[in-house]
């Protein structure tokens, strides 16, 4: 009996000290975020089981390995954190996506600007602050070389970590808390810019659940779940089933914990099952297998589907229905203040739809669309009046020509066009909602045609002079004689190159020729930077500006060949360290000059980098050639099979475009090796030119 005694006590205390160890005892880092640009946070979870006060804590940083810096971040005043909750923060420069979990914005240079080798410390006083305690770190403050995590080199540096589940308390041993691999690790590294798991952290070591699904649009359905789950496994569209529904992608939500299926288009009202096997938490705990939900199509206040409104033009006339579809232009487009397309779903069904106020963007065949108005019978098809229309998905290979020849060449109807021209005279419609803004427009032949902006924002017509030289983007159309080109008011129109504080020198260098760029700011800057390269990837060459006169500095770039394209951007920090960048969103945006191409010759560049599309990552492809040459840009897989045209167009000369990773039908394509292929026609004599270069997509890391 004794012996039995024993045993049970043991056991006992076994389960007692096994549930403590789910338990955190104090507050701890969660999250790390080393992003692009400015895009860093810092996450801290409250696993203590009560609400604290966090005026009890502070963050201690180092900065390149100098130690622990006699200062500290505080928390903002009577802050509280609840049981089970995190606190974020992340820079005034960081992407909404990290803003907008964020409990604390902070300003250059605040505690969340680090980078891979700075570190940062966790620090509670138990006497009111007279005494602290380190009781969480990341990083060595001692070590100024970036630090491996799980097995991964410099893992702090464009990495973002997050602490697994099993974790319950922090430790101020790096090195242990690092560790060797994934399993000893307490850290799991992400690709850079992984920013799904920031606002709420999972603890304890439980098997992943459903807590609910529900669509969110006739395409779109959202799963939540218990617990945070693992990027890989939540984006694997295999992992999901729904009977009679194409499932087309995966997307893990910020937070980490919902996934949005982009599925084929639902019945509205019906109710669909959905099942669910392989998905797995931080911990590698696998859901229970054949794991279903259901969910009901989605119909009050989504998407009216196009089909229906065609079989049943009387339930919907005179009601505001909101639709979604694809563009398809057609004849009459383009009169300034009116414009009428078509809108046609994925069964080819279509509707009319007739803008009678200003669009506030350009239009191309297939872009996505939703259209919110008033259906209407007229002429036999459906009309919506005074639509809402917002640009879901915009087009970069926009085809572009100067080869416009005169009024009776019927071949450029309709055809998309880029032209450079001078502005004559701005109109005052506001009482119709915009703007209008007459331009005289001569290409290589010399041919005036006459553009109408009629969309343009009133706060940029300070911008404007007669005179001022415009980049347009548009399709020509004839109207009552004249050759007319209209386009809406966005990025797609440049009023200036550059803004008032920096210029460039010549502003059309010739192959060769070396460029002055020069800054002026009224405040006085110390020792501006300017960063520059020749393709749209970091790193870019860093220069430091020269003083050139009062509140003037200026830097001379080399001369470059035809048909590159300079990038660059200006940064500097006046006497109390605030930061200042040129242009204002650098480096997410950049200045760009470019030398002509002259001779027939097909260019084509890409960055020397994989990309991750399903991490919603980008691709930048620069091609060029000749004004007036026929060019071709495709896309091969590995077995030569073509997946994509991206353009085919008559030239102007240099282009640059993001791609998003998906092929002509809109789908993501696969991790692999793909080939981009440049065909360059001479139009004189039919001589072709062409120039490849490989692009490889990759796969979230595991």
């Amino acid at each position: 009996m004794k012996i039995l005694k024993k045993i049970i006590f043991v056991l006992i205390i076994c389960l007692l000290f096994g549930f403590q160890s789910l338990i955190a005892n104090d507050l701890f880092f969660s999250e790390y975020i080393e992003g692009t640009s400015q895009n860093k946070a810092l996450e801290i979870y409250n696993g203590s089981g009560a609400t604290v006060d966090l005026s009890n804590y502070r963050i201690a940083w180092s900065r390149n390995g100098n130690g622990w810096e006699d200062d500290w971040h505080e928390f903002p005043a009577d802050s509280t954190l609840e049981a089970g909750d995190v606190w974020v923060m992340t820079t005034n420069d960081a992407v909404a996506q990290l803003q907008d979990v964020a409990d604390e914005v902070i300003y250059y240079p605040g505690i969340v600007y680090h980078t891979g080798n700075d570190a940062r410390g966790l620090e509670k006083t138990t006497d009111g602050g007279a005494t602290w305690t380190l009781i969480d770190i990341i990083g060595n403050p001692d070590d100024g070389n970036y630090w491996d995590v799980a097995g991964i080199p410099s893992a702090t540096e464009d990495h973002t970590l997050v602490r697994k589940p099993s974790v319950t308390e922090g430790t101020t041993d790096w090195t242990a808390a690092a560790g060797t691999d994934e399993d000893n690790s307490e850290w799991i590294v992400y690709p850079q810019d992984t920013f799904e798991y920031l606002g709420s952290h999972s603890s304890g070591d439980t098997d992943p659940y459903i807590v609910g699904a529900s669509a969110t649009s006739y395409t779109n359905v959202n799963i939540t779940f218990n617990e945070q789950i693992s990027l890989d496994t939540a984006q694997n569209t295999s992992n999901y089933i729904i009977a009679t529904l194409t499932i087309t992608e995966a997307i893990l939500q910020s937070g980490g914990l919902t996934v949005e299926l982009i599925t084929s288009e639902q019945v509205p009202g019906y109710t669909y099952t959905l099942t669910v096997n392989n998905v797995e938490d931080l911990s590698g705990n696998v859901i229970e297998p054949n794991t279903t939900v259901n969910f009901t199509g989605y119909q009050e206040g989504g998407y009216t589907p196009i089909a229906d409104i065609q079989d049943n033009y009387d339930d919907y006339e005179g009601q505001e229905v909101t639709i979604q579809g694809i563009v398809t232009i057609g004849d009459g487009l383009l009169y300034p203040g009116k414009t009428k397309f078509y809108i046609q779903d994925s069964s080819g069904k279509g509707i009319q739809v007739f803008n009678n106020t200003s669009l506030p963007t350009i239009y191309q065949r297939g872009d996505k669309i939703e259209v919110t108005g008033i259906v209407d019978k007229y002429d036999s098809d459906v009309e919506i009046t005074n639509p809402d229309i917002t640009l879901l998905s915009t087009g970069e290979n926009l085809p572009v020509s100067h080869s416009v020849t005169g009024n009776e060449d019927e071949t450029w109807n309709g055809t998309w066009s880029k032209v450079i021209g001078t502005i004559t005279d701005v109109w005052d419609g506001s009482e119709y909602g915009f703007y209008q803004i007459t331009v005289n427009i001569s290409n290589k032949t010399e041919i005036d045609l006459m553009f109408w902006n009629t969309a343009v924002d009133p706060d940029s017509l300070t911008q404007y002079i007669i005179g001022d030289e415009i980049k347009c983007y548009g399709i020509i159309a004839f109207y009552e004689g004249a050759v007319q080109l209209t386009c809406g008011y966005d990025d797609d129109i440049s009023y200036k190159d550059f803004d008032d504080n920096v210029t460039i020198s010549p502003t059309e260098p010739a192959p060769g020729e070396a460029v002055t760029i020069t800054l002026t700011y009224t405040d006085s800057l110390q020792n501006p930077v300017l960063y520059w390269n020749t393709v749209r990837q970091n790193p870019f060459s860093q220069i430091t500006m020269s003083p050139a006169k009062d509140y003037s500095w200026e830097v001379e770039l080399p001369g470059q060949t035809a048909g590159t394209i300079v990038f660059f951007y200006i940064a500097a920090e006046d006497a109390d360290q605030n930061l200042y960048y040129f242009p204002t969103d650098a480096p997410d945006e950049v200045f760009e000059y470019e030398y002509s191409i002259t001779d027939f010759s097909a260019i084509l560049k890409v960055p020397h980098y994989t990309f991750c599309p399903t991490l919603g990552e980008t691709f930048q492809i620069q091609y060029h050639s000749r004004s007036g040459d026929k060019i071709v840009l495709r896309l091969y897989n590995s077995e030569g099979v073509l997946v994509n045209t991206f353009t085919n167009e008559m030239s102007t000369g240099m282009h640059t475009f993001e791609w998003d990773g998906k092929d002509d039908n809109w789908n993501t394509l696969p991790p692999g090796l793909y080939i981009c292929n440049l065909e360059v026609v001479n139009p004189d004599n039919g001589d072709i030119k062409n120039k490849s270069v490989p692009i490889v997509i990759s796969a979230p890391l595991k």
